[in-house]
């Protein structure tokens, strides 16, 4: 996670795995981990990633209760988080991953991204990715007046001539 003026950003990825030991940890990750990352997060903010998890059983089309994390459920409300995607398209059967193997064919939505505070969600949508078994969420953000001029820092050019390069008369020349 990190701060931009007024707004805090985050990207995620959760332990992957339906075994018992892989759900564990990443129990623990959205337990412990990520309401410690998110302490103290600005009044407006975006975190997604890989969550490797769902929160709706509709976000898995094969065994959802495999994929449910009550950890990250927890988290989500009580920072007060919303699904951008699903804020759009509470209706969509939108996946972000597509998966078949000897054990069957599924679909889930294990790539997401929560906001919260004063930030509006303009679009958001997935898209097929030809370097990933993922897909990837676009979504673009509308800032709020306050935070949308926020420059970024500009510092003195980090290169510097010796003395002996300028008073060179080839240099000079």
């Amino acid at each position: 996670t990190f701060d931009i003026g007024g707004i805090t950003l985050g990207n995620f990825y959760g332990h992957s795995g339906t075994d018992a030991r892989s759900r564990a940890s990443r129990e623990n990750f959205c337990a412990e981990v990520v309401p410690q990352l998110l302490t103290d997060s600005r009044p407006a903010g975006c975190i997604g990633g890989d969550w490797n998890c769902i929160v709706e059983k509709a976000d898995a089309t094969a065994h959802p209760e495999a994929k449910l994390s009550n950890s990250l459920k927890r988290v989500l409300k009580t920072f007060d988080m919303l699904d951008s995607f699903m804020l759009l398209h509470p209706k969509s059967e939108a996946f972000s991953r597509y998966y078949g193997d000897n054990r069957g064919h599924g679909a889930t939505r294990i790539d997401r991204q929560y906001h919260w505070g004063a930030l509006t969600i303009k679009t958001a949508k997935y898209l097929p990715l030809s370097f990933s078994d993922h897909h990837g969420l676009v979504v673009v953000i509308s800032l709020p007046d306050q935070l949308s001029r926020i420059l970024c820092p500009r510092g003195r050019p980090s290169f510097r001539m010796k003395e002996v390069v300028i008073s060179d008369q080839a240099f000079q020349q």
